[in-house]
């Protein structure tokens, strides 16, 4: 059982540590304009985004769109893809469970491979990877090089909480993630799908709205509020020390 990494899944720790540091509001603002948000997200979210992940990895992208969820951002990369030709799915061969379900959803082959394996058959057209960074359940980050075009990046667990030495980046063609492990927020439901492809990001937007029919007004605010009034710096490391609290345990 040493193989495994039980600090991953639900992260109530995080979010007891998330209570301590998050100045919270008084009172839910501006009730009158949470009808349905616009297509892409909450514009002041958008940015923030960018400058999370920016925090969290050191990527840079030129285009951010809000979504339900790292889940629903890997469907909608996943169809557009598929629409442009792809059929093919490869991982890790420690991939996230659920994987088999969202690949299946969007009426494409799943294949976990050897990093060999994994290689090659990237070179084929038809092929894309997904590759969870670093993989679940052991943690482990295999160098990915020369791939760029047919990366899916789901970076959810990638950032200061969960990782004490931030691995190398994959080279990827869309970094899909969400705030829910991070920040311990996994009821919220918020998470992006952030890329530096003008074409690209037209498609995942369009999709996008197919996916979640916008994403909650509320969750957005929720987040935006959270970035806004938190010490992310202290946040983080104590949110560290309590998921390695939680592994010993």
């Amino acid at each position: 059982m040493d193989k495994f990494d039980f600090g991953w899944g639900e992260p109530h720790v995080v979010r007891e540590a998330l209570d301590v540091y998050y100045a919270k509001f008084p009172a839910f603002p501006d009730i009158k304009n949470m009808g349905y948000s616009g297509d892409e997200g909450d514009p002041r979210l958008v940015e923030l985004t960018k400058q999370f992940i920016k925090y969290t990895t050191g990527e840079n992208y030129k285009y951010v769109i809000i979504t339900n969820g790292t889940i629903p951002s890997i469907n909608t990369v996943l169809r557009t893809m598929k629409e442009k030709g792809k059929n093919i799915v490869q991982t890790h061969p420690l991939y996230f469970g659920f994987y088999n379900e969202v690949i299946r959803k969007s009426q494409m082959s799943h294949i976990p491979v050897s990093m060999k394996g994994f290689e090659s058959r990237l070179h084929s057209e038809d092929t894309v990877a997904l590759v969870d960074s670093p993989s679940n359940p052991e943690g482990i980050m295999t160098p990915y090089s020369d791939l760029f075009n047919e990366i899916i990046w789901d970076s959810v667990y990638h950032n200061q909480v969960y990782i004490n030495d931030i691995p190398i980046i994959p080279e990827h063609r869309v970094n899909c993630g969400s705030y829910s492990k991070v920040l311990g927020l996994t009821g919220a439901r918020i998470g992006w799908i952030a890329t530096n492809d003008e074409e690209d990001y037209k498609s995942y937007s369009k999709d996008n709205l197919h996916e979640g029919c916008t994403t909650s007004v509320p969750s957005q605010k929720l987040i935006i509020d959270v970035l806004e009034r938190t010490d992310l710096d202290s946040f983080m490391l104590s949110a560290k020390r309590r998921i390695n609290n939680n592994r010993e345990q």
